[in-house]
């Protein structure tokens, strides 16, 4: 859908079965005014990560009147998770990538990139040493995940350890089934 536009905002809870409420500030995250921006329509699917004492919002942004196979990963940056948040001025810092997936690693930071993006983009892995600038590291091979979420043990505070994830959840469908979500574990080479 081309007309909708998608925001990210924040619910809390001190409970995971709730009750939610949205915070006022809402949304801390909205598409950019300029039609010609890679998030002028979509900016959601955001992942965290505490970095240089900030919160760091990696988000997928697409553009008015563009296809999710044009889909790009843009970065945020706020000093709380409640924001304000401010785009960095680079985006889109990956070219690529439907579903945001990002874990620190080795001091830097690691996105999966799976199905969306150009050739020599899709289905890899890549690696910012700064979080920004990122390079491919690996290519991903076998039973691809489909909107991949990781589990990370990381409780998102800043680290510097290498992050390994090693499993998460993604959508399968089986033929002549409906989706289902599907474990799938992190395997190396």
């Amino acid at each position: 859908d081309n007309i909708t536009k998608t925001a990210i905002g924040i619910a809390v809870s001190s409970s995971p079965d709730g009750p939610w409420e949205k915070l006022e500030n809402n949304p801390i995250l909205s598409p950019s005014e300029d039609p010609k921006e890679f998030d002028s329509l979509r900016v959601d699917d955001a992942s965290l990560i505490v970095r240089e004492g900030e919160i760091w919002l990696y988000y997928k942004g697409r553009q008015w009147n563009n296809t999710p196979a044009h889909t790009k990963m843009g970065l945020a940056i706020a000093k709380t998770p409640e924001g304000p948040y401010q785009k960095y001025h680079g985006n889109p810092v990956i070219q690529g990538g439907h579903e945001v997936l990002v874990w620190p690693s080795d001091g830097g930071v690691v996105a999966m990139i799976t199905h969306v993006g150009p050739e020599g983009i899709r289905d890899t892995l890549q690696y910012a040493e700064d979080g920004i600038h990122f390079k491919k590291m690996d290519d991903l091979t076998g039973r691809v995940p489909k909107g991949p979420g990781i589990f990370r043990s990381d409780s998102f505070v800043e680290t510097n350890d290498a992050f390994e994830p090693q499993w998460g959840i993604h959508i399968w469908r089986k033929d002549g089934f409906l989706p289902s979500l599907d474990r799938f574990d992190v395997v190396k080479d």
